[in-house]
Formats: structure tokens, C-alpha cells, sequence
């Protein structure tokens, strides 16, 4: 938060796009940011592809997840584990989706990897809209988003 450098201060040229935040700090543990025309360049390949992968590893973390918290009997040491878990890759879908916002046009944000579009209001943080198929984000009764 503090250590993060406003996007003016990089001194970034007027030509230049957004600097995009990348997916592992610097050796000294400070948030790194890459400047280039070129989305296509090989350090932006190897950024899509880490933030790919941490996407991948929280969609298992989620099934796995959602077994330990199925089962009743699930000793407390792996419910907690799946927690922290889980708080890990939702930091790392968050800072993803943050930086590299897909909107779809209407102020939303399009979540692929989650089939769904979700609305981030100011004040009351993330609300689904809908899944993929077209089919409703949240069940009548509000029990439920998008089923996976």
C-alpha cells in the first residue's frame, strides 16, 4: 500500500502504456512494475502466464476447498489450512483482476476463469451479475453465485 509507487511517480513516457503491476515483488519485497509498448514482450508473456497459473492453482485450491468444507468431520487443521489457502489465492485473483481489469462495457468486470461478470461498487464490493450461459449469478433466495 505504502510502498507502492503512484503511477505518476514512475515518470513514465507519454507514449508508453499504463504501468502494469507484475506478479512477484522485488528482491527487496517492494511491488515491480512493467513499462512497455509492447504487450507482447517476453516479460509480459511470462507475467501472463505466472498470473495463468496462479489462477489455475486457486481453481484447485477451490475444489479442494470446497470437499474439506463439505465433509463435517474435516479435522479443524485442514479446514484451517484451506482457509489461508483460499486468502492466498484470492489475494492473487484480486491483484489480477485489479490490474488488469477485461470490462465489459458496462462497468463491470468479465472473470472468465469464474464464468461469471461482477459489478465493484465503491462501497459494497463485489456483486455478481451473471454466470456464463446467461443463466442468474445469484439464486432466488441469494444462497448461491455461479456454479463451477
Amino acid at each position: 500500500m505504502g510502498d507502492t509507487p503512484a503511477p505518476e511517480a514512475l515518470s513514465v513516457p507519454r507514449a508508453a502504456t499504463r504501468p502494469r503491476l507484475l506478479p512477484w515483488p522485488s528482491p527487496d519485497g517492494k511491488p515491480c512494475f512493467l513499462v512497455t509498448d509492447d504487450g507482447n514482450s517476453h516479460l509480459s508473456q511470462v507475467a501472463d502466464e505466472t498470473e495463468a497459473a496462479q489462477l489455475d492453482a486457486g481453481a484447485e485450491v477451490l475444489v479442494n476447498a470446497l470437499a474439506v468444507l463439505g465433509d463435517t468431520m474435516s479435522p479443524y487443521s485442514e479446514v484451517r489450512y484451506a482457509g489461508i489457502r483460499l486468502a492466498e489465492c484470492l489475494g492473487d485473483a484480486r491483484r489480477i483482476a485489479r490490474d488488469a481489469p477485461a470490462h465489459d462495457g458496462d462497468g463491470g468486470l468479465t472473470m472468465p476463469w469464474l464464468g461469471m461478470t461482477a459489478d465493484f461498487g465503491r462501497s459494497t464490493g463485489p456483486t455478481a451479475r451473471s454466470c456464463a450461459g446467461g443463466g442468474p449469478a445469484v439464486s432466488d433466495d441469494g444462497s448461491r453465485l455461479c456454479e463451477f
